[in-house]
């Protein structure tokens, strides 16, 4: 399927610069006579090569953070290696399809998942929580006391802010759980309080968008990933 911002659609311009710099690429990518005409998202290379472009993912975040977290905005992204390092042969190796810090220090997992796969929102939680194990300080913190002397003091488990967003080229296989964005973040389950704001992840279901009209879309996130569904 073409993708519609060939046409580029006013609301579109208006919010952001990326339907000129996904054309962009998409000629670059022509001119290099790479098989594809137009970049698929749903394949490593597109994916990779969206993301990896760090105005484009900081202003995808930043529409996704101002449905949730009005508050945060990111002025800028650092793409970083989704590689992690093991410490052990017996940990199971992670390689993130896009990972970026913030110019706040806050995490994002950015990942393309085609095909429905058992376990995988615990996988989701597992990426996370590997995520955060990186943050750990060796040992202690260098801590500055109120006398001006230099102090050593041990880790206090502060994390920065870890996200996720989880694009999914197919729906669920629970109708209930059928939604085209959906936002998970650890609550207490009586009076839904938010214990923490350190994990929190999103999961997009491609497929319920590639359904959606253009008019369906009422925010700047909803815009986003319709015109991603429908590259």
């Amino acid at each position: 399927m073409t993708f519609r911002a060939l046409c580029v659609p006013l609301w579109l311009k208006k919010i952001c610069k990326f339907p000129r710099q996904l054309l962009s690429l998409q000629i670059e990518i022509k001119q290099k006579n790479i098989m594809s005409k137009y970049i698929n998202p749903a394949t490593d290379f597109g994916f990779k090569r969206i993301f990896k472009d760090e105005e484009i993912t900081r202003g995808f975040l930043n529409a996704l953070l101002k449905r949730y977290d009005p508050k945060t905005h990111i002025q800028k992204v650092t793409i970083t290696d989704g590689e992690l390092d093991e410490t052990s042969k017996a940990i199971r190796r992670v390689i993130y399809d896009v990972h970026c810090t913030t110019d706040t220090g806050e995490e994002f997992v950015i990942e393309m998942q085609n095909e429905p796969q058992e376990y995988f929102p615990e996988r989701i939680v597992y990426y996370l929580a590997r995520s955060a194990s990186r943050q750990q300080a060796k040992g202690v913190i260098k801590h500055i006391g109120e006398d001006g002397e230099k102090q050593e003091l041990p880790w206090n488990y502060h994390l920065k802010r870890i996200y996720g967003v989880f694009f999914m080229n197919f729906k669920d296989p629970d109708e209930k759980h059928q939604q085209g964005l959906s936002h998970f973040a650890l609550l207490e389950t009586e009076n839904h309080y938010q214990d923490t704001d350190v994990f929190q992840y999103w999961k997009i279901q491609m497929p319920i968008y590639r359904k959606m009209k253009e008019s369906d879309c009422t925010t700047d996130i909803d815009k986003w990933i319709f015109n991603l569904s429908n590259m």
